[in-house]
C-alpha cells in the first residue's frame, strides 16, 4: 500500500524509484513509529525534495570527512512517458547518499526498535549509514553486501546480535565501522583484514577468541575492552580473554559429577567436602565456585565462593570399575554465617569453562546436617541387672549396665565399654587409675559382662561407657566403683592357696574323666529320649485327628472303636468348621540371648495368658513347642476372639522392669506421653 502511494513521486523525476522503495521498506520494518522521526516521512512527498528527516541526497549534507570525497549526486537516466504529448523524455533522478537516523533519534530522545530491514541494501549509492544509539536487534542483514560505495557504517549502542559478517571486509570503500556496545558474538573473521577499515568492537561480551594478527600495531581496532577477545597488541584495553566454545562443561560419562559430603558436619562455622572435576575438551575448566543452600542448586545460605584448593589425582570406584580422576578437597571457615543444628543443607559446585563469555555447569550434593555435640549421657550401673551395688561376689568378671543414651540430632550408633581399677598408692596416698581391659565395642547393647583376671579385695573397679553418635562425636560416662565382698572371698595364706590350686587341678582331671563317661552315656540316653518324644508327639497328633473327626461328623470311635475325646472342644453342634491358630513370640531367640532370666519371666506369663484364653474360648491345645502354641477351635469366630483377647491381655499386663528392658519389649509412647504399644515382640 505504501509503495503504491509513493509511486507518483517517480513521475516528478527526482528521487530514484529503487531508493524510494528501499526507504519505504526500511520504514515498514518498524511496527510502531508514532512520535518518531520516521512518522514525519510523508509518502506523498519526494524523499530528496520533500526533506525527509535523516535522508541525505546531497554531498554538502554529509559529514565533512565524507563530503570532501563525495562527487555530485549520481544521476540515473530513465525513460519517462510525457503526460503532455506522449513522447519519451530522459529524466534525471536523485540518489540517496546517506541515512543518518542515530543523531536525530538521540536529539529527540527517541529509539527505533526492531531489525534492520534488508531493503536498506537497495540504497546502492549509499556512502553513509548511521543507525547508532537505538534499540535495533537481530543480526546485520546480508543485503549490506550490495553497498559497494559505503564508507561509514555506524551501528554502535544497539542490541545487535549474531556473528561479525565476513562480507564487511569485501566492501571496497569501507573506512569506518562502529559496532561497540552491542551483543555480537563469535570470533573476528580473518576476512576483515582485507581493506583498510577501522573496527570499534568494544563492549561486545560475546566476541571471543584471538584477534587476527593483521590488526596488531595498525590501530584499526582501537579497543577490545568489554569483550573476550585476546590480542598480542598493547593498548587495546582490558583483556579478559576466552575461547569460542559453544558448549558448557560436562560431567564424566562413567562417574558423573559427584560431591562427597559427610552426613553430618560437626561445626557450625567450618564445612568440608570433596568433589570430582568437570571436563571441557574445547576450552578447558577455568575455575570452580561453591556455595551452600537450603535446597539443591541454591546458594542462599553461603553465596558462591571461588575454590582455591589443589586438585588431587585419586582412584574413583564406579559401577563399571575404577578410574583415576581429579578430586578437589574443600575445607572452609565460615565468617559471615553460622549453620544451624536441625535444618538440611546442600552443597552446590559450579564449573566454568574457558569460553568467552564463560559457560557453566553445576551439581549439588545430598543433604547434610549439623551436629556439634555428643550424645546425652544416661544412668550407668555397676551390675548386670541395672542396679547399683557397693560390692560384688564375682572375683573373675566385671559387669555394667546403663540406660540408653540419647541424641536428638543424629542418634546413637554404638557403645564402647572399658573397665578401670582404682588403687591408692601406699607411698604418697595418691589415687592411680589404670585400665583393666581393652575398650570393647558392644553395638547398641546396654549391658556387658567381661572376664578379667583375679580381682583384688583392696581395689575399686568401675566401668567407663562411651556412646558415639552418627556424626562421630562421643560422650563418656563413668560408673560408680565396686569392690570385692571380703566376707565371701576371705584371705587365704599363700601356701594354702598353692595346695588348693594343686588339689583343684587333680580334682578337675578326675571330674573330667568321669564327665567324659557320663557325657557318652548321656548322649545315648538323649537319643533314646528324643525318639520317645517323637513317638508321643505322633500319638498326640493321631488322637487329635480322631477327636476332630469325631466332633465334626458325630462318630464316636477311633480306629479301634474307642472314643478319642477332643480336650476343650464343645460336644454340641454338627457343623464341619474347624479353625487352627499358630502363635509364636517374635524374636524369642534374640530376647533369650539378651537376658535369659527376663525371658523366662516373660514366657511364664505368656503361657499362662495363652492357656487361660484357650480355656475361655473352648479351644484345643494341640501341642506346645518352646514358646509356640498350636491350637484348634470349632469356629473361626472363636479363634478370632481368642487372638484379639490375648493381644489385649499382653498389652494390659503389668510387666517387670527386667522384661521391659528387653530390646523388643520397650514401652512406646505417643505425643502426649500416653502408652501406645508394649511388648512388641509378643
Amino acid at each position: 500500500l505504501l509503495v503504491s502511494l509513493v509511486a507518483p513521486a517517480a513521475a516528478v523525476g527526482t528521487t530514484a524509484q529503487p531508493d524510494v522503495d528501499a526507504l519505504v521498506g526500511f520504514m515498514a520494518a518498524f511496527s510502531n513509529i508514532d512520535g518518531t522521526v520516521l512518522a514525519s516521512w510523508d509518502v506523498f512527498v519526494d524523499p530528496c525534495l520533500g526533506d525527509w528527516p535523516g535522508v541525505i541526497c546531497s554531498c554538502e549534507d554529509l559529514p565533512r570527512a565524507l563530503a570532501a570525497s563525495c562527487s555530485s549526486n549520481s544521476a540515473i537516466t530513465s525513460s519517462v512517458n510525457s503526460s503532455v504529448n506522449g513522447s519519451t523524455e530522459a529524466a534525471s533522478s536523485l540518489r540517496v547518499l546517506g541515512l543518518e537516523l542515530g543523531p536525530l533519534m538521540t536529539a529527540q530522545d527517541q529509539k527505533l526498535a526492531g531489525t534492520i530491514h534488508p531493503a536498506v541494501g537497495s540504497l546502492t549509492e549509499l556512502l553513509y549509514l548511521d543507525l547508532s544509539d537505538n534499540m535495533l536487534s537481530g543480526p546485520l542483514p546480508d543485503s549490506l553486501t550490495k553497498l559497494k560505495k559505503l564508507q561509514w557504517l555506524t551501528l554502535d549502542h544497539n542490541q545487535l546480535t549474531g556473528p561479525l559478517p565476513t562480507y564487511l571486509g569485501q566492501l571496497p570503500q569501507l573506512q569506518l565501522v562502529l559496532l561497540q556496545h552491542n551483543s555480537l558474538s563469535g570470533p573476528v573473521p580473518i576476512s576483515l583484514c582485507s581493506g583498510g577499515a577501522s573496527y570499534d568492537l568494544a563492549s561486545n561480551v560475546g566476541l571471543c577468541g584471538t584477534l587476527p594478527k593483521c590488526f596488531a600495531g595498525t590501530g584499526r581496532v582501537p579497543s577490545i575492552a568489554g569483550t573476550f577477545l585476546t590480542s598480542t597488541a598493547l593498548g587495546l584495553g582490558s583483556q579478559t580473554g576466552g575461547s569460542c566454545d559453544p558448549s558448557p562443561p560436562d560431567c564424566d560419562a562413567d562417574v558423573g559429577c559427584v560431591i562427597w559430603t559427610p552426613k553430618y558436619w560437626t561445626s557450625q562455622s567450618m564445612v568440608a567436602f570433596n568433589f570430582t572435576g568437570f571436563m571441557d575438551y574445547e576450552s578447558g575448566i577455568s575455575r570452580y565456585q561453591w556455595g551452600i543452600g537450603s535446597s539443591q542448586f541454591a546458594a542462599d545460605v553461603v553465596p558462591l565462593t571461588n575454590v582455591t584448593g589443589e586438585r588431587l589425582l585419586k582412584d574413583i570406584r564406579y559401577s563399571g570399575g575404577t578410574k583415576k580422576m581429579f578430586v578437589t578437597p574443600v575445607v572452609h571457615n565460615l565468617t559471615s554465617v553460622s549453620l544451624l543444628e536441625g535444618p538440611a543443607y546442600y552443597v552446590t559446585v559450579v564449573a566454568y569453562n574457558g569460553a568467552g563469555p564463560p559457560l557453566s555447569t553445576n551439581t549439588s550434593s545430598i543433604l547434610v546436617y549439623v551436629d556439634t555435640s555428643g550424645p546425652q549421657p544416661a544412668a550407668l550401673y555397676n551390675t548386670y541387672d541395672f542396679q547399683q551395688a557397693s560390692t560384688t561376689k564375682q572375683v573373675s568378671s566385671l559387669q555394667a549396665s546403663w540406660d540408653n543414651f540419647t541424641d536428638p540430632h543424629s542418634g546413637v550408633v554404638g557403645y564402647t565399654v572399658q573397665f578401670f581399677q582404682q588403687v591408692r598408692s601406699s607411698k604418697n596416698g595418691t589415687v592411680e587409675l589404670t585400665p583393666l581391659t581393652e575398650p570393647l565395642s558392644v553395638g547398641l547393647a546396654n549391658r556387658v559382662q567381661m572376664l578379667v583376671s583375679q580381682l583384688q579385695d583392696s581395689v575399686m573397679y568401675f566401668a567407663q561407657v562411651t556412646a558415639t553418635n552418627a556424626a562421630g562425636l562421643t560422650t563418656t560416662a563413668n560408673g560408680l566403683p565396686i569392690t570385692v565382698d571380703k566376707s565371701l572371698t576371705g584371705g587365704v595364706p599363700p601356701g594354702m592357696a598353692a595346695l588348693i590350686a594343686v588339689m583343684c587341678s587333680l580334682g578337675c582331671l578326675a571330674i573330667g574323666a568321669v564327665m567324659a563317661v557320663v557325657i557318652m552315656r548321656g548322649t545315648v540316653d538323649e537319643q533314646k529320649q528324643r525318639e520317645k518324644e517323637r513317638q508321643n508327639e505322633y500319638k498326640q497328633l493321631k488322637a487329635l485327628m480322631y477327636a476332630l473327626v469325631s466332633h465334626s461328623d458325630g462318630s464316636n470311635g477311633g480306629p479301634d472303636g474307642v472314643l478319642q475325646p477332643a480336650r476343650g472342644l464343645k460336644p454340641e453342634g454338627k457343623d464341619k468348621e474347624v479353625a487352627f491358630v499358630f502363635t509364636d513370640i517374635e524374636s524369642s531367640t534374640e530376647l533369650s540371648n539378651q537376658d535369659g532370666n527376663a525371658f523366662k519371666q516373660l514366657q511364664e506369663v505368656h503361657d499362662q495368658i495363652m492357656r487361660e484364653g484357650i480355656a475361655k474360648h473352648h479351644g484345643y491345645e494341640i501341642i506346645t513347642e518352646g514358646d509356640s502354641f498350636q491350637v484348634a477351635f470349632d469356629t473361626c469366630q472363636a479363634a478370632l476372639a481368642f487372638c484379639v483377647e490375648i493381644q489385649y491381655r499382653f498389652l494390659e499386663q503389668t510387666w517387670s522392669k527386667e522384661v521391659l528392658r528387653l530390646n523388643a519389649c520397650k514401652v512406646v509412647r505417643g505425643a502426649h506421653a500416653a502408652v501406645l504399644e508394649q511388648q512388641r515382640g509378643l
